[in-house]
């Protein structure tokens, strides 16, 4: 399933969540969780390959929104190097110095995620469902542990931890609409899990999913403008 239908899937689940709540739609926590949502949904596939396939069609999607794309590593250390280079006096040297190794770390950690998932495939350890409820636990661990400061500006502190949690999980239910599946419950088990029948399964980046796609996303505009008009007398 491409990025944009995953992140199509949970921001609408995220939504549909927070206005059975009673997070009203125009409020910090409602842009705050559509914002989480944005980025959970499409972080499983942080371990697509950015290698060859990156150099030829451009960095996964995940791998851009969390700046640690190859392209993004390597332009921005070769970037900085230049301007340590060309600096005019030792403090500004100094300063840009430790620029150069701000870009050289986040470069390490792109050249680790690319060791991880060709040692590991795509759709490896962060589609399992043993990490979803890991990473689930740590968001509302973090959202609990910082009540205290996020309380003065969200009415619904724990939401943002549930935001993640959903849209992290709509990723692993919309991959395993496709045709190849999610070994969600590994280590358990190898076995590449669906929940439609065969004949009905996704080829991602088909004709069939983008029509879906943008058939989806006008009728959740319609709704949401509905929605804004009649609950929420905005419009």
């Amino acid at each position: 399933m491409m990025g944009r239908t995953h992140q199509l899937l949970g921001a609408t689940l995220t939504a549909g969540t927070y206005i059975a709540l009673g997070a009203p739609a125009l409020s910090l926590d409602f842009g705050l969780g559509l914002a989480i949502s944005m980025l959970a949904s499409v972080l499983p596939d942080i371990d697509g390959d950015s290698g060859r396939v990156g150099r030829i069609r451009g960095d996964p999607m995940p791998r851009t929104m969390m700046g640690i794309g190859n392209r993004q590593t390597r332009w921005r250390v070769r970037g900085a190097w230049k301007r340590l280079w060309r600096s005019p006096g030792l403090g500004v040297a100094l300063a840009r110095f430790f620029v150069w190794l701000y870009h050289l770390f986040w470069r390490q950690v792109a050249v680790l995620v690319n060791l991880a998932s060709r040692l590991l495939g795509h759709r490896g350890v962060t589609h399992w469902g043993i990490t979803w409820l890991a990473l689930s636990l740590l968001a509302f661990v973090a959202a609990h542990s910082s009540q205290g400061f996020t309380s003065a500006y969200l009415e619904y502190p724990l939401l943002p931890a549930l935001a993640f949690s959903i849209s992290y999980g709509s990723h692993l239910l919309g991959d395993m609409t496709t045709r190849s599946g999610v070994t969600v419950l590994f280590p358990f088990s190898s076995r590449r899990y669906h929940i439609l029948p065969e004949g009905m399964r996704l080829r991602t980046g088909s004709w069939f999913e983008t029509r879906l796609f943008w058939f989806w996303a006008i009728a959740l505009a319609l709704v949401a403008a509905i929605y804004l008009v009649n609950v929420e007398g905005i419009l």
